[in-house]
C-alpha cells in the first residue's frame, strides 16, 4: 500500500501529484509492516486476471510475461486507524481482489510480469502499473503510469504520470538506456524475492 493511493480520492486530474514530506512514512507508521506473499491459489488467481486482465493483455502485447501472482497484507488491527479501513473499502467497491490472510490479515493481490528481455517487473495494482528495473551497483528505476509520487534520489528514481502502459515503458528503455550509457548494469537476476524488496525499497524511500 503506497502513499499515493490516498491522494487517489481527491478528485484531481491524473498526473503526478506534490505529496507532502513525510506522508510516505506517515502511511508505513498507520498500515505496519506489509506482508509480501507469493500466492497459488487458483481461485484468487482466476479473479486477479479478471480485475487486472486488460492491463496484463496489454503487457503481454509489449512483450512481458506473466511470473507470478502474490498479495500485500496488512493487519486487520490497522483498522483502528480509520485510513486503513477506508481504502479498503473504496478496493472493494472497486471490486480489488481481496482476500483474509491468516485469519487476522487483509490481502490485496496482484499479478506479477517480467519483461521479455528481463531488465523489467511490470505490477498492475490500484495505481495502474508500475514498472521496476534493479541495476548491480543497488539503484533502481520505478516508472508508473497515473498519479504518484516522483522521486530523484541517489538510490531510486521514480516518474510517474504516463497516459498509457505503452508510454511508460517506452520512456522506461529509455531511461534503462541513458543509466547503462553512465555505466550502469543492469540486475537481470528475475525472482519473487527480489522485486519485493525493490518494492518495500521504493515505500521506504518516498
Amino acid at each position: 500500500m503506497e502513499a499515493s493511493t490516498i491522494a487517489q480520492g481527491q478528485g484531481r486530474k491524473p498526473g503526478p501529484v506534490a505529496i507532502p514530506p513525510g506522508l510516505g512514512r506517515f502511511v508505513r507508521f498507520v498500515f505496519g509492516t506489509i506482508e509480501y506473499v507469493e500466492m497459488d491459489s487458483r481461485g484468487i488467481q482466476e479473479r486477479v486476471r479478471k480485475r487486472y486482465g486488460p492491463q496484463m493483455t496489454e503487457l503481454a502485447g509489449l512483450g512481458f510475461e506473466q511470473l507470478c501472482f502474490y498479495g500485500e497484507a496488512f493487519s486487520t488491527a490497522r483498522f483502528l486507524f480509520v485510513i486503513p479501513a477506508i481504502t479498503v473499502l473504496s478496493m472493494l467497491i472497486e471490486r480489488r481482489p481481496l482476500r483474509i490472510h491468516e485469519g487476522t490479515k487483509i490481502m490485496a493481490c496482484y499479478p506479477l510480469l517480467v519483461s521479455g528481455d528481463k531488465t523489467t517487473y511490470a505490477n498492475p495494482c490500484e495505481m495502474d502499473v508500475k514498472l521496476f528495473t534493479a541495476f548491480t551497483d543497488g539503484t533502481f528505476l520505478v516508472s508508473a503510469t497515473g498519479r504518484g509520487i516522483d522521486a530523484a534520489g541517489p538510490t531510486m528514481t521514480k516518474h510517474c504520470g504516463a497516459a498509457t502502459i505503452g508510454e511508460a515503458w517506452s520512456s522506461h528503455r529509455l531511461r534503462i538506456r541513458e543509466f547503462q550509457s553512465a555505466g550502469k548494469c543492469v540486475d537481470r537476476q528475475i525472482s519473487f524475492r527480489r522485486f519485493r524488496d525493490l518494492s518495500q525499497r521504493e515505500t521506504e524511500l518516498l
